[in-house]
């Protein structure tokens, strides 16, 4: 069963928004532009409002290759492509990472009218990989994370993201603890690094181990519901059942959607045990 992704680390409109205000004024500011490329621009513009994507991402190339791949020609894309997701959906969060993508190959290349500045770059491979997970591209994921990895091996909030990413895929469990252990102890009173170290080690099976650290994580961010998912879910897994009931009752008050659906399931679970009682793994 896989839980929720953390969307309060570093949420991805948070990123973008910074992105937007570091790179673009957030603003759909074509007026820097030739005009030729602001033509393109505005007429991509009214594709994704007509909800015609993949003309929408043709105008939004064409615009880029005529200001001979400038910067901000790449984040003028990328912010209409945010500004589409609510019409278009995951559809438009695609689309916004392969421009990503292409930004930090062209910079890699020095492609670029500006090279991106070290945190510039940061921020959009945090952004470029957490969208890829979400719109389901784990591979590609987990391949911008360990990128980034290399780039700033010391860096306890890339090193989160990949540790909780892998486990929530149950995937490379011993490099997400690697991970995840060198987030905590760099950052020992961040909640979320907390939390994604006891996840890891729940999903190993360590559940006494889970159950420090995610008890830990909710003695520091007690209003979380996805860290209180979390301890009930290592509490069934451990057999107690009373512990559990009591933070999935938490869960189902202070999570979101998701997080209280995951919860009463469970909940259901222990009022009504199946024949041969298994909680969720």
């Amino acid at each position: 069963m896989r839980t929720v992704v953390f969307m309060k680390r570093a949420l991805i409109a948070v990123v973008i928004v910074v992105l937007c205000i570091v790179f673009m004024g957030c603003s759909g500011r074509t007026n820097r532009f030739e005009p030729s490329v602001r033509a393109e621009l505005n007429k991509a513009e009214k594709l994704l409002a007509a909800g015609k994507l993949p003309e929408a991402e043709k105008r939004l190339r064409r615009a880029v290759e005529l200001t001979k791949h400038k910067t901000n020609a790449y984040f003028a894309a990328v912010n209409m492509l945010g500004g589409a997701k609510p019409r278009l959906g995951m559809a438009a969060e695609r689309a916004r990472a392969d421009f990503m993508d292409a930004l930090i190959a062209a910079n890699d290349k020095s492609e670029l009218d500006r090279k991106l500045s070290e945190g510039e770059l940061k921020r959009l491979m945090i952004a470029c990989g957490e969208l890829r997970y979400l719109t389901g591209n784990d591979k590609k994921s987990f391949e911008i994370f360990e990128k980034a990895m290399k780039l700033w091996p010391n860096d306890a909030e890339i090193a989160n993201y990949l540790g909780y990413f892998y486990a929530e895929r149950n995937v490379n469990l011993e490099r997400a603890l690697e991970l995840t252990q060198m987030a905590v102890a760099k950052e020992p009173r961040n909640a979320a690094f907390v939390d994604s170290l006891g996840w890891v080690y729940y999903k190993l099976g360590n559940i006494e181990k889970a159950i420090e650290y995610l008890r830990r994580s909710a003695y520091l961010q007690p209003a979380d519901g996805t860290v209180r998912l979390h301890l009930g879910l290592a509490y069934l897994k451990s057999g107690r059942l009373e512990e559990a009931r009591i933070e999935l009752e938490k869960a189902k008050a202070l999570g979101d959607v998701s997080v209280r659906i995951q919860a009463d399931q469970e909940l259901r679970k222990i009022k009504n045990p199946p024949a041969a009682s298994v909680f969720s793994s």
